[in-house]
């Protein structure tokens, strides 16, 4: 042990901070305890929580120390210690634990590498990761080891019967034909699977081309798809911009809107100070007066002088109703005893019958003054002059002043024309009561019996929403009674501020006429029919998918105490009310037959309502028949003839029959009628579709073809009434049985027609009740519509008398286009002169409406007119016509070209050859029928075969057959469409070849070819003269006619009869080809053709084909 190795020791244990000094001189000698405490001190600085025996008294003790340190630094840093040398406990154990001292001493430098350090990191996580790729293969075979095992000893514990059986096999002796059938059928099978792989194999060639195909098929989709997507996103519409300079005057003109608004609105309120102001020196003057009087009185009858209080005169001499509100609408307040309401019968619709008990308490009027904001929403950046708040105003009630007195119900706010229909007001509270007067202060809306506090009451109660404050409101006058208004009911809409979203922000009120022991029969009428209509909103409301607006609450009574109302839902923010004058568009006509089909529908399979809704009363149809009277009188020279004739029609009796009695004539029950299904009794979303039907005011039980009527002849113009009407009338009864479920046998099309004509003339002279007082200002489209419907009922009047009916000068032609037909069945040599008449005749009658609007006659036509149309749409007149007027107006539109039609070299009737020069070219095309359309002198209907018609275009499209045109017949049946093939001069037919073929490999594969085609697309007629070559010998088809093979593979395999007057030479080439060589030249057609891709092409084709194929 050298003197440096004890100092390196010392200073080592000094500088990894051992607890204690340690001197050389410790060391001289064997000290045992030293040594232990530095041996321990080392181990715990590789692992802190290592067990080390405390114990040392003993030798075996510290034995057993020494050999725990050595293999717990063995185990965490990888050293070997001699545990001899370190029980020495002198130098020698100083130079064994040396290299621990100094691997401790190293962590403490600071001065390692970095570099190194990181490759040696890199080097490290590369050696981990290697191990952890076998550690994973390491876990994955440790994982199928005991599945490995568990195999193995259920096998084994298997063997002893596996054994006995293998024993017993081996024993018997082996049947040698068995076991060579089996191997046979091995052999066999593996050949058949050798033999389909292969197949698979060689069909690999033909899968990768079909894929190509495809593929380069939606490639050439594709980009097209990106061409026109492309188009679609540099287009920009031709008005977009007008539209965006329309949009920047219409922002100027809002602020300059908003401007004036605010201002109006600034100047209302310094009105209604002024007025404020005015009124409070009135009553001022008028106190001072009374005060001034009284005083006077008392001294001349010498009666002490007596103070009194201003309130104290005043509730001793009132002199009048005080009216409180906003800039808008004012409150009243009256004096006079209210009288106590009766029990009205009010109808919650969602919940059950209730009696209105209305709160008379007076905490319902509230005693404070609110003051109303201006509206947010429809003023912005208010002026700055005005304020922001308008406290209420106190205005007079009256014009000359107090002596002329107020009514008991004032009118808030009445705007028939609805233009407050986006303010917001506040409820008007009263002035506070005294002590002393306790009586109820209401406000009525627009000289109405309704109380505002009844309506803010009754709808609180109906959407639960008791505890909601009193929001702004305002009312306004949605019509205006007149003369001819048999209900005559008054229509308000009120407007709330409700901040609860549960609560409706506006409502609709539809108030009955005032009722009184001495009321009129008008007045009675009118409160019948507002019943009428609650028991309709009743019955309806229960159906939630009917047409109709949300009923919130029907108050059918109509007392003294106040009116009948029916409370509904405000649509004018979600659909417009239509206008009666302009009436509605087809569309819109549409709609509405299908929603009164529903309805109509349910009617009929529930008959619950039949005893809710009566029928008219005999004064409802004298007061419609003196109306009507009335109007015919005042306008201005109307026929008097046409009067006579119309005076039938208006009388009670006829119109009670006709609306009471038409169900039972017809065999059929009896549905509700609407009874008023005009444009302004519906309102119209910005689809031009139907949102609800209102006014139900004229609801009863009767026939389905009155609304349907109505719903026609009231809302259409007269070229849109006679265009559309029957197909209007399909729709309906198609909409009819659909909504019905189930069968509706009593009600066929033909009655719906005919009930259509029967109710006619009742509908025109109700339709006259919509015309004003004075004609001279009513609208030209009512006046026309009038006209016109008075027209057609004179005319449809004679309607079912053929002898009345031929002094109208249409039906003269009428007659004659039957006389015409008739003879056309019975001549056999002239037939063409007499369907020519016949052809005139019926386009006569078809350009003056006259089929549209007498059905019965069409029906007739329809029957008669196909033997005319299908003679003549085969004729070489028809065919020549229909071809000039193709090429002049579609095909050369603008080029002025010159046509010029032949003969056929055949004759035939059925077919000719044009000749179109358009500047310096020429075209020419032979034109005929198509096959399905029959011979010349067929006369049977004929159907159009798109099949034939797509045979041409595919033929055209792969290079086998002419250019073709579809030209439509615009002439006489427009049924029928003509084929027009462009003429090739280079077409060899096979009847103008040698009759022995000079290239017989050639020939050989055209007839192949054409046969495949044929048996393919089922071609028939194919013989010499529409089959031959061009100049290239590829095979060219002019002309065909569709066939129908059982067995197509099987024709063109084996069969040899597809053509027909072929020279024999020819049909001999195609006898002599086999099977297979036919197989290869359709294969090798198939591609060259690129069949797949030209089908597809061929639907394009007809797609851009201008003639209509439906």
């Amino acid at each position: 042990m050298s003197y440096r190795e004890l100092r390196d020791t010392t200073e080592i244990l000094r500088a990894l901070e051992y607890p204690r000094l340690v001197s050389i001189e410790n060391f001289r000698i064997p000290n045992f305890e030293l040594m232990s405490e530095i041996l321990e001190w080392a181990v715990k600085k590789f692992d802190p929580n290592v067990r080390i025996p405390k114990n040392k008294e003993t030798e075996n003790d510290r034995i057993l120390f020494v050999k725990t340190c050595v293999l717990a630094l063995m185990q965490k840093a990888r050293i070997k210690l001699n545990p001899r040398n370190l029980y020495m406990s002198d130098g020698h154990a100083i130079r064994e634990f040396m290299p621990i001292l100094k691997l401790l001493y190293q962590t403490t430098k600071s001065d390692d590498n970095k570099e190194n350090e990181g490759a040696q990191i890199i080097a490290l996580r590369n050696h981990i990761n290697s191990k952890k790729q076998d550690i994973r293969m390491a876990t994955q075979i440790a994982n199928e080891i005991p599945i490995g095992g568990a195999t193995i000893f259920d096998l084994l514990s298997k063997e002893l019967f596996s054994k006995e059986a293998r024993m017993r096999a081996l024993s018997q002796q082996l049947n040698v034909g068995e076991v060579e059938k089996i191997v046979k059928q091995m052999i066999e099978k593996a050949s058949r699977e050798e033999a389909e792989i292969d197949h698979k194999l060689n069909n690999i060639g033909q899968d990768e081309q079909n894929l190509d195909t495809k593929i380069e098929r939606r490639k050439l989709e594709c980009e097209q798809l990106q061409k026109r997507l492309s188009k679609l996103q540099a287009y920009r519409p031709p008005n977009r911009d007008e539209f965006e300079k329309f949009e920047e005057q219409l922002k100027e003109l809002y602020k300059e809107y908003v401007v004036k608004y605010r201002n109006l609105g600034y100047l209302k309120q310094q009105m209604n100070e002024v007025e404020l102001i005015e009124h409070e020196r009135s009553l001022d003057a008028e106190r001072n007066m009374r005060l001034a009087v009284e005083k006077m009185r008392q001294e001349n009858n010498g009666i002490p002088q007596v103070e009194l209080k201003v309130d104290e005169m005043e509730n001793q001499n009132p002199t009048g109703p005080r009216i409180y509100g906003n800039m808008i609408g004012a409150g009243l307040s009256d004096d006079e005893d209210d009288l106590e309401d009766e029990d009205d019968e009010i109808i919650d619709i969602q919940s059950d019958n209730e009696l209105d008990d209305f709160d008379t308490s007076p905490n319902l009027v509230k005693s404070q003054q609110h003051s109303a904001a201006m509206d947010s929403e429809n003023i912005e950046d208010f002026h700055p002059e005005a304020e922001s708040e308008i406290s209420q105003l106190e205005v007079p009630g009256y014009q000359n002043g107090y002596s002329n007195g107020i009514q008991s119900r004032n009118s808030i706010v009445e705007d028939p024309g609805g233009t407050l229909s986006g303010l917001r007001g506040s409820i008007p509270m009263m002035e506070p009561p005294g002590e002393e007067e306790s009586e109820l202060k209401l406000q009525y809306i627009c000289d109405t019996d309704v109380s505002l506090e009844w309506l803010y009451q009754r709808l609180t109660e109906k959407f639960k929403c008791k505890d909601e404050p009193e929001p702004q409101w305002i009312a306004e006058r949605l019509n205006v009674v007149g003369d001819k208004d048999l209900d005559q009911t008054t229509v308000l809409r009120v407007t709330f501020g409700w901040e609860n979203e549960k609560l409706p922000k506006s409502v609709v009120l539809k108030i009955c006429v005032q009722q009184s022991e001495n009321a009129t029969d008008d007045m009675k009428l009118a409160s019948r029919m507002f019943k009428r209509e609650c028991s309709a909103y009743e019955w309806i409301s229960k159906h939630k998918k009917l047409p109709v607006p949300r009923i919130f609450i029907i108050k059918k009574q109509a007392t003294e105490a106040g009116n009948g109302v029916i409370i509904m839902e405000d649509l004018s923010e979600k659909a417009n009310i239509g206008n009666l004058s302009k009436g509605l568009c087809v569309e819109a006509v549409r709609d509405l037959l299908r929603n009164l089909a529903q309805i109509h529908a349910l009617s009929l399979k529930s008959a619950d309502w039949t005893t809710m809704v009566a029928e008219f009363s005999h004064f409802f149809y004298k007061q419609t028949a003196d109306f009507v009277s009335n109007a015919l009188k005042s306008w201005p020279n109307f026929d008097e003839q046409k009067a006579q004739m119309l005076e039938k029609y208006l009388s009670p009796e006829y119109m009670s029959d006709v609306v009471s009695e038409s169900w039972n004539k017809n065999n059929t029950q009896r549905c509700l009628i609407h009874g008023n299904p005009a444009a302004h009794s519906a309102f119209l979303s910005k689809e031009d579709k139907i949102a609800a039907i209102l006014d139900w005011t004229q609801a009863h039980p009767g026939c389905y073809a009155e609304d349907v009527t109505k719903a026609i002849c009231w809302n259409l113009s007269p070229k849109d009434r006679h265009d559309n009407f029957l197909r209007l009338l399909e729709y309906y009864h198609f909409n009819l049985l659909k909504f019905y479920g189930s069968s509706l046998e009593e009600i066929t099309l033909e009655q719906v027609k005919k009930n259509y004509h029967a109710f006619f003339p009742f509908v025109t002279i109700t339709f006259l009740l919509f015309l004003p007082e004075n004609m001279e200002n009513a609208d030209s489209s009512l006046l026309e519509r009038a006209q016109s419907l008075i027209d057609d009922t004179l005319f449809m009047d004679s309607a079912f008398d053929f002898t009345e009916k031929s002094k109208h000068s249409k039906l003269v032609h009428w007659k004659a286009y039957v006389a015409n037909v008739e003879q056309f069945k019975e001549e056999q040599k002239d037939k063409q002169t007499y369907a020519e008449k016949a052809l005139e005749n019926y386009n006569m009658l078809l350009n003056s409406s006259f089929f549209v609007t007498y059905s019965e006659f069409d029906i007739k036509a329809i029957q008669l007119h196909p033997v005319i149309s299908n003679f003549l749409d085969k004729r070489k007149t028809s065919i020549k016509n229909a071809a000039m007027n193709f090429f002049k107006l579609v095909k050369f539109r603008g080029e002025n070209p010159v046509i010029e039609v032949e003969k056929t070299k055949d004759g035939s009737h059925s077919a000719v050859i044009c000749n179109v020069k358009v500047k310096s070219a020429i075209h020419k095309y032979r034109i005929k029928t198509n096959h399905d359309a029959g011979g010349s002198t067929q006369t049977v209907p004929y159907n159009l075969d798109l099949v034939e018609l797509f045979c041409y275009k595919f033929l055209e499209s792969i290079g086998v057959g002419a250019r073709v045109l579809f030209i439509p017949n615009c002439i006489s049946s427009e049924a029928i469409i003509y084929i027009g093939s462009e003429w090739l001069p280079e077409f060899r037919s096979f009847s103008l070849l040698d009759s022995q073929p000079s290239n017989p490999a050639e020939i050989s594969r055209v007839l192949v070819q054409i046969h495949f085609l044929a048996a393919y697309l089922s071609l028939g007629d194919m013989h010499d003269e529409n089959i031959g070559i061009d100049k290239n010998s590829n095979p060219v088809i002019v002309d065909f006619m569709m066939s129908n093979y059982a067995d197509p593979k099987e024709k063109f395999l084996h069969k040899t009869n597809t053509f027909w007057n072929l020279n024999y030479a020819y049909n001999e080439l195609l006898d002599n080809c086999t099977p297979t060589e036919r197989l290869q030249i359709a294969k090798d057609s198939i591609q060259k053709w690129d069949f797949v891709k030209k089908l597809d092409e061929t639907l394009k084709l007809m797609d851009k084909e201008e003639v209509d194929f439906d």
